[in-house]
C-alpha cells in the first residue's frame, strides 16, 4: 500500500484539500464593576470586581492591569496574574481613590493563545457636602464561590451595600430606601435605610442583607427617594443561581 503525503506551506492537507490559514484570535470578554468604597472616616478607594473571559480553557494564565484614571493621569495601579476556571478569570481588587469621578480602565492578556481585552466603567465617588445626590456603586458580598461577578447562590444571604451623598440625609431612618426587583420592572421589596455616624458631612455608608433563599434572577438593586432611583449610579443589576 502505498502512502500519500501532502505538505502544504503554513498549514497543512486533509482528503487533499489544504486547510484555510487561522484567523486572528477573538478578543477577550472583559466586565468590570467598581464601587466606591470607604477605607476609614478620611480616605475612600474603589472594589473593582472583575471577570474575564467566558470561553478559556481550565487552567489558562491571565495577565491583567487595573488602573484608577483621572483625565490623563494614572492616579494607581494594580498588576495581577489569574488562572482561568470554568472559562473565566474572577478578581477583585481595591485602589485608593480622591472624592471625585474618575474611570477604572482593566487590560487583560491571556497565554498560549495570546488574546487581549481591555474595558473601562466610570466610578463616582460620593463628596462631602454635596450639590447633588450621587452614589458610588454597590457593593455585593456573600460567602459562596463566584461563578461571576454578579452572580450569586440563592440558598445563601448576601449584603449590598453603597456610598452614598445627599441633602437631607440625617437622623436615624433616612428618606431613602432599598428596593430590589426584577430588571425592567418596579421593585417588589423594601427596605429602610439606617444611618448610623457619617462617614463625613454628607458622606454615608449604607446597606441593607437580602437573607435566603435569593429571589430569582435577573434582579436589580435600587436606592429610592419615594419611587424614583436617587440619582444615577444608584441601582444596580445582578443574577441568583
Amino acid at each position: 500500500m502505498r502512502m500519500l503525503a501532502l505538505i502544504v506551506a503554513g498549514g497543512c492537507a486533509l482528503h487533499g484539500q489544504p486547510s484555510e490559514p487561522a484567523g486572528p484570535a477573538p478578543p477577550l470578554r472583559v466586565v468590570l464593576a467598581p464601587a466606591a468604597i470607604a477605607i476609614d472616616t478620611v480616605r475612600r478607594g474603589v472594589l473593582v470586581p472583575f471577570e474575564v473571559g467566558g470561553d478559556l480553557a481550565d487552567g489558562a494564565v491571565v495577565d491583567y492591569i487595573v488602573a484608577l484614571v483621572d483625565g490623563d493621569r494614572v492616579v494607581a495601579e494594580v498588576k495581577g496574574r489569574g488562572v482561568a476556571s470554568h472559562g473565566r478569570v474572577i478578581g477583585e481588587v481595591k485602589l485608593g481613590a480622591a472624592s471625585r469621578s474618575m474611570r477604572v480602565r482593566l487590560i487583560a492578556r491571556s497565554l498560549r493563545p495570546q488574546r487581549d481585552g481591555e474595558a473601562s466603567a466610570a466610578v463616582d465617588v460620593p463628596q462631602e457636602k454635596p450639590q447633588q445626590a450621587s452614589c458610588g456603586g454597590f457593593v455585593f458580598e456573600q460567602k459562596a464561590p463566584r461563578i461571576g461577578i454578579r452572580d450569586f447562590a440563592r440558598t445563601l444571604p448576601v449584603t449590598i451595600s453603597t456610598l452614598v451623598s445627599a441633602e437631607g440625609l440625617n437622623g436615624t431612618v433616612a428618606p431613602v430606601r432599598f428596593g430590589v426587583g426584577p430588571v425592567g420592572a418596579a421593585s417588589q421589596r423594601f427596605w429602610p435605610v439606617q444611618l448610623g455616624i457619617p462617614l463625613r458631612n454628607g458622606v454615608w455608608r449604607v446597606s441593607f442583607t437580602l437573607r435566603a433563599p435569593l429571589p430569582s434572577g435577573p434582579l436589580e438593586v435600587r436606592l429610592l427617594r419615594g419611587d424614583k432611583i436617587l440619582a444615577d449610579g444608584c441601582a444596580a443589576q445582578f443574577t441568583t443561581y
